[in-house]
């Protein structure tokens, strides 16, 4: 496994420190939702839609919903935390 550092707002850090969610957890999601992002962009880019716009030039609503629908578990075990 590589190591990525990603540097988060310090209300974030705070809040997962005052809820004690656990690194694993984190880890998990974010692995997740770098993979949706890929995917969608990958596919986005099969489509002809061009390597230099963003995927979230229209809206992140779509993908945002999907990576909710994707990890609704996640999401359910976090809020019991």
């Amino acid at each position: 496994m590589t190591t990525l550092t990603i540097e988060l707002p310090e209300e974030l850090t705070v809040a997962l420190h005052d809820r004690q969610i656990p690194d694993r957890v984190v880890h998990q999601f974010v692995g997740q939702a770098v993979k949706l992002w890929l995917q969608s962009d990958s596919l986005l880019t099969s489509q002809g839609s061009g390597a230099s716009s963003s995927m979230f030039s229209e809206s992140a609503l779509p993908f945002v919903e999907r990576l909710l629908d994707e990890n609704q578990a996640l999401f359910e075990r976090l809020a019991t935390l």
